[in-house]
C-alpha cells in the first residue's frame, strides 16, 4: 500500500494475515486484504459469522430447530434452546422428549418443566 504526502511516496506494509488472506498484498486505497472463503476483517484475521476454527473457518452447522441461532463458539459448540443439548443442539436433555420442542417429560420423569426422575424422589 502506498501513501503520498508532500511529493513523497511512502510504502506501508499491508500486514495481511498469512493464514486468512489470499495473498499478502492489499488494496492501495483502503489497505484491505483479499480474504479466503469464510474469512473476514480488513487483515483477514477472523472467521465470518456462523463459522469457527480460524483459519479453516468451518461452518457451525447448528440444528436450526434446536439452536438459538446458527452461531457457535470457537470449538464449534452451538447455543441450544431450553431443554436441548448436544454439540449441534440435536437432542433433548435427559428427562425430556419430543425434539425439537423438548417440552414434555420422558417416561419415568414427572413435573414439567423440571422433569425430575421418579427414582430421584426416593
Amino acid at each position: 500500500m502506498y501513501l503520498q504526502s508532500a511529493n513523497k511516496i511512502y510504502v506501508i506494509a499491508c500486514e495481511c494475515n498469512a493464514e486468512g488472506s489470499e495473498a499478502l498484498t492489499c488494496d492501495d486505497g483502503s489497505g484491505k486484504c483479499g480474504c479466503k472463503e469464510n474469512v473476514v476483517g480488513d487483515k483477514c484475521s477472523q472467521c465470518e459469522a456462523e463459522h469457527f476454527a480460524f483459519p479453516t473457518c468451518d461452518a457451525c452447522m447448528c440444528n436450526a430447530e434446536g439452536s438459538v441461532d446458527n452461531s457457535c463458539d470457537d470449538n464449534g459448540k452451538c447455543s441450544c434452546n431450553d431443554h436441548v443439548e448436544g454439540e449441534k443442539c440435536d437432542k433433548c436433555v435427559d428427562g425430556f422428549v419430543e425434539f425439537p420442542a423438548c417440552d414434555k417429560c420422558a417416561a419415568d420423569y414427572y413435573g414439567f418443566p423440571e422433569c425430575q426422575g421418579i427414582l430421584d424422589a426416593f
